[in-house]
């Protein structure tokens, strides 16, 4: 007797007790598992693209500008100031430019963090999934000893025939969990990975930041002070130089009263 010949797909009755218990078959969605998969990944490398190499291209335009004045005499005698001033805002620019970054960093970590614990649940999912399939398989294998052992006639042969194939198509569901959960495995190491990259990004962009604010004080300290001595200097050289002038007035009357006193004496001599 052949049972249910039309039989196609793996598509059951309601819930089968088997002596009291209540398995059944999972309902995971694999295909809504791989698309969001899929999503996740495509997340983190938008991530990745955004924080990390868009960033870098712009750290290229903004060392290319300090690097064009980093020839520039700083600490010595001899200071061309405006070279100075432009090297000064180039390193406040990248300074700015990796503070920012650094501001950025907790936000995408936690973007990360969620992507993965995400990727996480649904392997979580596939593993409760084959689980419960396994669990059915085993009610299912003592429904066709009870069968073989409890029923006889027609009754056994119907039983024993509907629960093999139904034990085969749970097999065919088990191996493509399995098969999928496989492929699925690969995709959070790649993730790790793809996160450890940001985050030695993120890990020199903190140092970055420090470095450069301290070259960004150091050079405006240096430049403040030029610019105080130059304001002295411009002070004192037009003070010393008014000082000067009053000197050499003074010596000129000195001068003057030597002559007249010389001329005087002279006079005297004379009458």
């Amino acid at each position: 007797m052949k049972l249910l010949p039309s039989l196609r797909l793996p598509t059951l009755p309601g819930p089968w007790p088997i002596f009291g218990e209540k398995p059944g078959p999972s309902d995971i969605d694999l295909l809504d598992t791989a698309r969001k998969t899929g999503r996740i990944m495509a997340g983190v490398e938008a991530l990745s693209r955004k924080y990390v190499l868009r960033n870098i291209a712009r750290y290229e335009r903004l060392a290319a500008r300090a690097r064009s004045v980093s020839g520039v005499s700083v600490f010595g005698e001899n200071v061309d100031r405006k070279r100075l001033a432009e090297l000064s805002r180039a390193v406040a620019d990248l300074r700015d430019f990796f503070l920012a970054l650094e501001k950025k960093r907790p936000g995408v970590r936690r973007s990360l963090g969620k992507r993965l614990a995400a990727l996480k649940e649904m392997e979580e999912a596939l593993a409760r999934a084959r689980q419960k399939e396994e669990r059915f398989k085993q009610s299912l294998a003592r429904s066709l000893e009870h069968a073989k052992t409890r029923l006889s006639g027609p009754e056994r042969a119907i039983r024993c025939e509907a629960v093999t194939l139904r034990i085969a198509l749970c097999e065919k569901r088990i191996g493509m969990i399995a098969g999928f959960a496989q492929k699925h495995a690969a995709a959070r190491p790649a993730l790790e990975k793809a996160g450890e990259t940001i985050e030695r990004f993120a890990f020199a962009v903190a140092e970055n930041a420090r470095l450069y604010d301290e070259a960004a004080r150091t050079l405006a300290m240096r430049r403040d002070i030029l610019d105080a001595f130059g304001a002295r200097d411009r002070d004192a050289r037009s003070s010393f130089f008014a000082i000067g002038r009053e000197a050499e007035e003074e010596f000129r009357r000195f001068r003057d009263v030597e002559t007249l006193l010389l001329e005087a004496a002279r006079e005297s001599g004379d009458s």
